[in-house]
C-alpha cells in the first residue's frame, strides 16, 4: 500500500541527470521533510511544470522508492501508470498525488456483501454463503475467514450467560447452586448434597435417593418402596440356571448312566433340578441322599419338611419320591390307610436296574 501525507509538495531545486531519464533529484531546501519517509513503503509523485494544470504533455508520474525526509534527496523509478518521460528542468512542481494507480489498489470490490481487507496490500474478501459469520484467524493471508456458524462448537470458561436456553427453546432454570450440588469436576469427591458422587472415569460411583423418592413409568411414575435391604438380597441376581454335578449318597448309576442338575437362586430362594438315568454294570441304589447345590435353611426338619418331589419311572409305572430337609430320599409307601415314606433301597419303591431314570426338583430357603 503507498503511503500518503497531506501538504507534500515542493519544487526541483537539482533536476535528474539526464533530465527525462535520470532517477534522483533533489527539492527545495527544507521541503524534503514535508514527504514520508520510505521506510515505511513506496508512494506516488508527480512532476509537472511549473505554474499550469497537470496534463499528459507536461506531467510524469513516478514512484519513489527512496527518501528521508531529514534531507531534500529522492530516488524515483519513473514514467509510471503509463505516463510519458517528462524532461524535468529546475522550478519544476513535485508533489504526492493519488492517482489514478493509488485508487486503483483501493478499488478492488466487485461484487454484493464484498469486503475491504489488507494484509500488506489491500485485497478484497468475498461475501460468505448464507449463514456463515466472519472470525478472526492469524492464518488467513488478511486475518478473517467466513466459517459455518451453525457447526461451530466453542468452549466458553469463566463466562456468564443471561437466561441460557437448552434443546427446544427450554429454558434453564437451574440455579448455579443446584447446579454445583452434582457438579463431578472433581472425582470421587462427595459434594454437598451427596447426592451423587463420581469417580475417576467420571461415571456415577455413588447415586443416593431418598426413601420413595425413586420413581420409574410415564408421567409422574410410581414410587419404588424396596428397601436398601430388599434390593440388596437381589444383587446379581439375574434368574439364569447353573448347571451342577449331584453328589448323591449310595447311588451308582452304572457304566453308561448319567447324572445331572442344575439350579437358580434368587436372594434366599433356590430352585433346583435332577435327573438320573441307570446303565450299564456296576448298578447300585441305597439309602441315597442328595447333597444340595446350596445349603439349606437350619430351620427345616430332617425327617419332615419336604424340599422337593419327584418319581422314578421303570418304564410302565411311575413311583413317587420325596427329599426331607436333610436331603434324604423316600419314597411314598400307599399300603396302608394313609401315605406314609420310606426310605429307598435296592428294592425300594422298585427293584432299580438299567433303563430306569429319576426326576426331581424344589424349592427351598437357602441358609
Amino acid at each position: 500500500m503507498y503511503q500518503r501525507k497531506n501538504f507534500a509538495y515542493t519544487t526541483v531545486a537539482t533536476a535528474p541527470s539526464p533530465a527525462a531519464s535520470g532517477t534522483t533529484l533533489v527539492c527545495a531546501s527544507g521541503e524534503g521533510a514535508r514527504f514520508p519517509n520510505t521506510s515505511g513503503g513506496t508512494y506516488v509523485c508527480v512532476i509537472k511544470a511549473a505554474g499550469v494544470p497537470a496534463n499528459p504533455d507536461n506531467a510524469e508520474v513516478v514512484l519513489v522508492t527512496s527518501h528521508d525526509p531529514a534531507n531534500d534527496n529522492f530516488t524515483i523509478t519513473r514514467t509510471q501508470e503509463s505516463s510519458n518521460a517528462r524532461t524535468v528542468v529546475v522550478g519544476d512542481e513535485f508533489y504526492l498525488s493519488p492517482t489514478d494507480g493509488v485508487w486503483d489498489q483501493i478499488d478492488v470490490l466487485t461484487t454484493k456483501g464484498d469486503l475491504l481487507t489488507f494484509s500488506t496490500v489491500y485485497a478484497r474478501l468475498g461475501v460468505g454463503t448464507n449463514g456463515y459469520g466472519l472470525v478472526a484467524d492469524s492464518g488467513e493471508t488478511t486475518g478473517l475467514k467466513w466459517i459455518d456458524l451453525a457447526s461451530r462448537t466453542e468452549t466458553q470458561t469463566n463466562k456468564r450467560f443471561t437466561s441460557p436456553k437448552l434443546n427446544e427453546d427450554v429454558a434453564i432454570s437451574a440455579t448455579a447452586t443446584e447446579v454445583n450440588l452434582i457438579d463431578g469436576s472433581v472425582a470421587g469427591t462427595a459434594v454437598a448434597s451427596k447426592a451423587l458422587v463420581l469417580g475417576a472415569d467420571k461415571n456415577v460411583d455413588t447415586l443416593s435417593i431418598a426413601d420413595g423418592g425413586l420413581k420409574l413409568g410415564a408421567g409422574a411414575g410410581t414410587a419404588v418402596t424396596s428397601t436398601a435391604a430388599e434390593l440388596n438380597a437381589l444383587d446379581g441376581q439375574t434368574g439364569a440356571w447353573t448347571s451342577f454335578n449331584p453328589t448323591i449318597a449310595n447311588l451308582n448309576v452304572g457304566s453308561t448312566g448319567t447324572l445331572v442338575g442344575a439350579y437358580c437362586q434368587i436372594g434366599k430362594t433356590v430352585h433346583w433340578r435332577i435327573k438320573f438315568v441307570l446303565g450299564g454294570t456296576g448298578i447300585s441304589v441305597g439309602a441315597i441322599s442328595l447333597t444340595l447345590p446350596v445349603s439349606a435353611s437350619s430351620g427345616y426338619g430332617a425327617y419332615t419338611d419336604g424340599l422337593g418331589h419327584g418319581s422314578v419311572f421303570d418304564g410302565a409305572t411311575s413311583y413317587h419320591l420325596s427329599i426331607t430337609g436333610n436331603g434324604i430320599i423316600f419314597a411314598y409307601n400307599a399300603s396302608g390307610t394313609y401315605t406314609t415314606i420310606s426310605g429307598c433301597s435296592s428294592t425300594v419303591p422298585l427293584t432299580w436296574a438299567a433303563g430306569h431314570y429319576c426326576v426331581m426338583s424344589g424349592t427351598y430357603e437357602a441358609a
